[in-house]
């Protein structure tokens, strides 16, 4: 072997070896730039806290939820549970916390403001619970809350994509809010939205 051929194997070899190192530390980075958060991750969620507060605050609501959506578990035979669960909140003094106790609830259970929403074409729905009487409305009457509205929360950089509701209860009589309400509201869930996408 000539030392030509040589300096080129050990060249070969180094730059192969060198090379795919690089590619790995590359590859890993961009794997944690597209890592979702997990929901324990406090930092994440913290950012639409002050959003939710303002929102409260605002309309003098009894609670501002956001509820994010899970495959849950997995079935043996392959059937994902689709389940929503609250996972930051803003709760006035006289209502309830929901945090610790709506959480994985399955799906099917909001069927009804589901099909609503997603057969609105304004991304939201106001329902007035007193007059309903299926397993949604139980759940919320159990926390005094009479009036709710529900709006899309769509996360994505490229493409939106639906993934969570931003909720906003009141107790006791029905509350009326204007489409100029409703339009801000609809705003902020698009905020809240952009906050979460990574």
């Amino acid at each position: 072997m000539k030392w030509y051929e040589f300096l080129a194997t050990i060249f070969g070899i180094f730059s192969v070896n060198y090379g795919s190192a690089l590619f790995k530390d590359w590859l890993d980075n961009r794997r944690k730039e597209h890592q979702k958060p997990s929901l324990g991750d406090n930092d994440h969620f913290d950012r639409v806290q002050p959003i939710l507060e303002n929102i409260r605050e605002e309309f003098n609501a009894d609670s501002v939820c956001l509820w994010e959506g899970s495959n849950g578990e997995t079935t043996l035979s392959g059937f994902h549970k689709k389940k929503l669960s609250v996972v930051a909140e803003s709760v006035s003094d006289y209502g309830f916390s929901t945090i610790k106790d709506i959480e994985n609830i399955p799906v099917y259970s909001f069927r009804r403001q589901l099909t609503e929403l997603k057969h609105s074409e304004k991304g939201y729905v106001v329902s007035y619970e007193f007059d309903k009487h299926d397993e949604l409305s139980d759940l919320y009457m159990n926390y005094n809350i009479g009036t709710i509205a529900v709006f899309k929360v769509c996360t994505g950089k490229s493409i939106l994509k639906w993934t969570g509701l931003l909720t906003i209860g009141f107790k006791d009589k029905p509350k009326l809010l204007t489409d100029a309400d409703l339009a801000w509201l609809n705003t902020q869930a698009a905020r809240i939205g952009s906050k979460l996408t990574i």
